[in-house]
């Protein structure tokens, strides 16, 4: 996803499935055909007011002029599923991909590595060795 261009291609779909939100509508909306479906789930969190929902509504009405269909979606945290990642987790069913390791009072660099975009997994900030874990 960070070398390909997702939506340079002359491919149709009949849903879209976007949840970065990092594409102009205009170039997801091509993407996809008379009846597909653009359905949001997230985007960029630019305005700290909205957040990601500024780019919803923005999808939504933009959709509805242009005679496509879009739909947004928010997740909604439910206690029963999160116990069955739990339990998919300690079973080695999910994994999570680790990019690089940091020293806890390397957490400077961990942000700047972050901030990069270079980041192809997790950032983790161990804390450090011999440290009292009682602060």
């Amino acid at each position: 996803y960070t070398t390909d261009d997702f939506t340079d291609t002359h491919e149709r779909y009949d849903v879209l499935f976007d949840n970065q939100g990092n594409r102009s509508l205009r170039a997801c909306r091509r993407l996809l055909t008379k009846e597909g479906v653009y359905l949001l789930v997230g985007g960029p969190k630019k305005n700290r007011a909205v957040g990601p929902v500024g780019r919803m509504l923005r999808a939504l009405v933009y959709f509805k002029l242009t005679g496509r269909r879009a739909k947004a979606f928010i997740a909604q945290e439910k206690a029963d599923d999160i116990g069955h990642l739990a339990g998919m987790m300690a079973a080695g069913e999910l994994r999570t991909i680790i990019d690089t390791r940091y020293a806890l009072e390397d957490a400077g660099a961990a942000m700047q590595h972050l901030a990069s975009g270079r980041a192809r997994g997790k950032i983790v900030l161990v804390p450090s060795i011999g440290a009292d874990p009682a602060g």
